[in-house]
């Protein structure tokens, strides 16, 4: 009975009480009833016993708003608190003298932001995406895995009226904040939205894509099934011919950070016919910072009336790169959580 209850509330916790009340109330309802109880079970009540639940209670009200007061005075850029199925979420306005952003933040970690006057995205990595435009001139069918804020897709919709693009997002809690707060247009009908986790989708789609983008990693902390030789096959299976997988890693080019990078070039040219590097920013070479990893199949049909919008970044490109260690695998896999 004691493992069948645990193994209940693990997954009515997990999937039913944390995305529907979140955890802060969770903990206040669980004190609550546990005051309850003590009164109902206690046998030896007297008005003492009853002045005693009451000051007891009083004070756990009392240091739940004083907690709740201080938490809004150290985050005063709050607009929004939640929990989902899978992540605390926080959606923040951040105020200055020129610029306002809204972001998107995932536990600890900044996931999407966009300027709030202009709606544009915040990210420089993320328009490193719109080669695709450049290495495939009739590209028409995207795949995105990892949603977040939608900033992307959002601005893919809007800067090509003719092209679809689908996302495959685990958190249906981000789509919903998504519309909320980033102008997501889930009416769109050249956008699909699978809440769906990104290996399960490529395992089991039977659509067919010219470009797949991946930024479902965070740091070297990244979900190590999206890694590996096999998932990067499955990517290449979907793929059209002469088609592009484009991927977003933080890893540093060079020394003790550099493994991530490393693993997955070498993994990368194991499947792939071409595989190029870029780097955004200007950060030392042995700083963590986002790299963008391609992986070509076939040959590219490349847009030469694109090349002076996109050679800034065309010429963050890294040449001749070498990597010393193994490819990952399902099986061997040094990466992730």
């Amino acid at each position: 009975m004691s493992t069948i209850g645990s193994i209940f509330g693990t997954f009515f916790a997990g999937f039913f009480l944390i995305p529907i009340f979140g955890t802060r109330q969770i903990v206040l309802g669980i004190t609550i009833l546990l005051i309850i109880l003590s009164v109902l079970l206690y046998r030896n009540k007297n008005k003492k016993y009853f002045a005693l639940i009451l000051i007891i209670t009083l004070f756990a009200i009392l240091f739940n708003f004083i907690g709740f007061q201080i938490f809004k005075t150290e985050n005063p850029y709050l607009i929004e608190d939640v929990d989902s199925e899978y992540s605390r979420i926080w959606i923040n306005e951040i105020k200055g003298e020129d610029l306002a952003y809204k972001v998107l933040q995932v536990d600890t970690a900044i996931e999407s932001y966009i300027e709030s006057n202009t709606e544009q995205m915040g990210s420089k990595y993320l328009y490193y995406y719109d080669l695709s435009d450049y290495y495939l001139k009739d590209f028409q069918n995207t795949l995105m895995i990892g949603g977040a804020a939608y900033t992307y897709p959002t601005h893919y919709l809007n800067k090509y009226d003719d092209k679809k693009i689908d996302v495959s997002e685990i958190d249906k809690k981000m789509t919903e904040l998504a519309v909320k707060h980033f102008n997501l247009d889930i009416q769109n009908e050249r956008l699909g939205i699978y809440h769906q986790d990104g290996r399960s989708f490529l395992n089991t789609t039977k659509n067919k894509y010219d470009v797949i983008l991946i930024d479902a990693f965070k740091g070297f902390n990244a979900p190590f099934e999206l890694t590996t030789y096999e998932a990067l096959t499955k990517c290449r299976n979907i793929l059209n011919d002469n088609g592009i997988v484009i991927t977003n890693i933080i890893s540093s080019l060079e020394g003790e950070k550099s493994d991530f990078i490393k693993y997955e070039y070498t993994t990368y040219k194991k499947i792939f016919d071409d595989v190029k590097i870029f780097k955004v920013g200007d950060e030392e070479n042995t700083k963590e910072h986002n790299l963008i990893l391609m992986g070509i199949k076939g040959n590219t049909n490349i847009n030469e009336g694109k090349y002076e919008e996109y050679k800034n970044l065309l010429d963050t490109e890294v040449k001749d790169y070498e990597s010393d260690k193994p490819i990952v695998t399902d099986d061997y896999c040094p990466i992730g959580n």
